[in-house]
C-alpha cells in the first residue's frame, strides 16, 4: 500500500456519525446509486439516534471530474429521494479536486442557496461541523 491508498479517514467507506457528526465517505468512485444507498443509510442512522439535524462532512477520495458520475439532475434527485438535506445543519466537502469542486459549487448555488463547504482538511471540516452540532434547522430552512 503505497501513500495514495492511505485512507482520508479511519472508519471504512460508506455513512457514519461520530461526535455528533454524520460523515460520508466515497473512494475512487461516486454515483447517484450509491449517493442515494447512503442517504438511506444515514436517514436510518439519524432516525435511529433520534436526532432532529446533523451536521454532514463528505470525504471523496481518489475522485476526478471523470469518476464522478452525476448530472445536475442527480442532484436534484438526491435531494428529494430520500430528505437527507431537511436533516442537514451544514455540509461541508473535504477530498474534492477543482473541476469537482466545481461542480459541486454550482449545484450547490442552485439547489441549496450556496451553502455546501469545502475544506482543505478534514480536521477543518469537523471544527466547522462542531459549531452546528446543536443546531436544529437544516441548511433548507436556513435564510439565504
Amino acid at each position: 500500500m503505497d501513500q495514495n491508498d492511505t485512507p482520508v479517514s479511519k472508519k471504512p467507506r460508506g455513512v457514519w456519525i461520530e461526535d455528533g457528526i454524520l460523515y460520508a465517505e466515497y473512494i475512487n468512485e461516486i454515483s447517484l446509486e450509491e449517493i442515494l444507498e447512503n442517504e438511506k443509510k444515514s436517514i436510518h442512522l439519524i432516525n435511529e439516534h433520534k436526532i432532529r439535524c446533523i451536521p454532514l462532512v463528505v470525504l471523496f477520495r481518489n475522485i476526478g471530474k471523470t469518476e464522478f458520475k452525476l448530472s445536475i439532475s442527480d442532484f436534484g434527485k438526491t435531494l428529494a429521494t430520500f430528505n437527507l438535506f431537511n436533516r442537514t445543519s451544514g455540509i461541508w466537502v473535504v477530498g474534492a479536486e477543482e473541476e469537482l469542486k466545481q461542480v459541486i459549487s454550482m449545484a450547490s448555488r442552485i439547489f441549496v442557496a450556496n451553502r455546501i463547504k469545502f475544506a482543505d482538511t478534514l480536521d477543518e471540516a469537523k471544527a466547522a461541523a462542531m459549531l452546528l452540532r446543536s443546531s436544529s434547522t437544516s441548511i433548507l430552512e436556513k435564510d439565504s
